[in-house]
């Protein structure tokens, strides 16, 4: 990860934080105690927008993280309502979510498959 600017470290990480979340440059500008005019010279900065895009890959490295603790849960949940709830709508709304969630999983794991394969080739031509 880009270090954060050492010009005004609590500054900086301010700013990153809030333009990583989404805030407009208004908004970022205003939670560091900047003026809008700063937060616009700084995002012109490659180097900036570099830490801003590493904070908020972290957050959704967090956030994926969280979700995937939760996922057993929830498919042994939604395989309960499939099996056992009494409204047919709940059942096939359940095997629904549980058909489509299988079908992303089988996609993803196979391109994670593919895709490392590819980088080995690329590691091993190198």
């Amino acid at each position: 990860m880009t270090p954060i600017d050492t010009e005004n470290a609590a500054t900086g990480d301010a700013l990153v934080l809030s333009l990583a979340v989404g805030k407009t440059y208004d908004e970022a500008a205003a939670s560091a105690g900047v003026s809008k005019s700063t937060v616009n010279r700084r995002m012109r900065d490659a180097e900036f927008r570099i830490q801003v895009r590493n904070a908020r890959a972290a957050i959704f490295e967090r956030t994926a993280g969280l979700l995937a603790g939760g996922a057993a849960g929830a498919a042994e949940y939604l395989t309960d309502l499939a099996a056992n709830a009494q409204a047919e709508t709940v059942r096939l709304g359940a095997c629904r979510a549980i058909l489509d969630s299988a079908m992303r999983i089988r996609e993803a794991l196979e391109v994670e498959e593919r895709l490392s394969v590819l980088e080995q080739r690329l590691d091993s031509s190198g």
